[in-house]
């Protein structure tokens, strides 16, 4: 097993409330750093068998600004992921799909970025497939969740006052600061997402811990990225839904 040493980049897995994700997650990743709050260290101690567990104020935008602040003082790019991953799909067309290992993901994700001018790149969190442009395999001004995320050695940083829509505000202000941030658009990320019902406007959690929605925290991160950004974000066709104008 290759410590992270041997590699340009350090895997960190940020995580509140879910210490029965370390198995699942450690048999898909090799050797990550799990940041975790302080109150919570005790239980993930418990469950972790490789890599190593740093404790953290609690907030998950606190958890990546430790994990971003980690990684670079060590001046390696930063991989981020979330604790609910499931596994990866590479996008052949419309209708057809195939499992993607993630190893060859990230391997994906190290080498566009790589060779890119870009200082942050991951995956989109399309759903439907009716949605996917062929054309559009690689975007560089649009959101981008934090399932997993690659981050050079940069500026910007997690917002701590937003409790969620912060990945949104994180990739634009690597947009306004860099000019893009870029976004594979073929390849999908299957995780365990709180889903919004869009006309009763209430979530619906797939997996315990990690943060609790409700339709009011979506409308305050609405409306601070509006006073924050202006005219740069809009909202959707979903109520509250972050669209970029760059």
């Amino acid at each position: 097993m290759k410590s992270n040493d041997d590699k340009p980049y350090i895997t960190c897995i940020v995580s509140m409330g879910r210490a029965f994700r370390v198995k699942p997650m450690e048999e898909l990743v090799e050797n990550p750093v799990w940041f975790v709050p302080k109150d919570e260290l005790n239980d993930y101690v418990e469950e972790y068998t490789v890599g190593s567990i740093q404790p953290c104020e609690s907030g998950l935008s606190v958890q990546r600004n430790d994990a971003l602040e980690y990684c670079f003082k060590r001046n390696k790019i930063c991989l981020m992921l979330d604790d609910d991953i499931n596994g990866f799909t590479r996008i052949i067309n419309k209708k057809k799909t195939e499992n993607i290992s993630y190893t060859d993901t990230i391997n994906e994700l190290y080498t566009n970025l790589i060779n890119s001018p870009m200082n942050m790149g991951g995956f989109s969190a399309l759903s439907n497939l009716f949605w996917f442009d062929p054309l559009n395999r690689i975007s560089l001004r649009t959101p981008i969740p934090t399932a997993v995320l690659m981050i050079k050695p940069s500026k910007p940083i997690f917002d701590i006052n937003m409790e969620v829509s912060e990945d949104y505000d994180f990739a634009l202000q690597h947009i306004v600061e860099y000019g893009g941030a870029m976004r594979i658009n073929y390849i999908r990320v299957e995780v365990n997402q709180t889903r919004m019902d869009n006309k009763k406007l209430t979530f619906k959690k797939t997996m315990e811990g990690g943060i609790d929605y409700d339709i009011e925290k979506v409308k305050d991160s609405y409306y601070y990225l509006k006073k924050k950004w202006g005219n740069l974000v809009r909202e959707g066709k979903t109520p509250y839904q972050v669209v970029f104008r760059v």
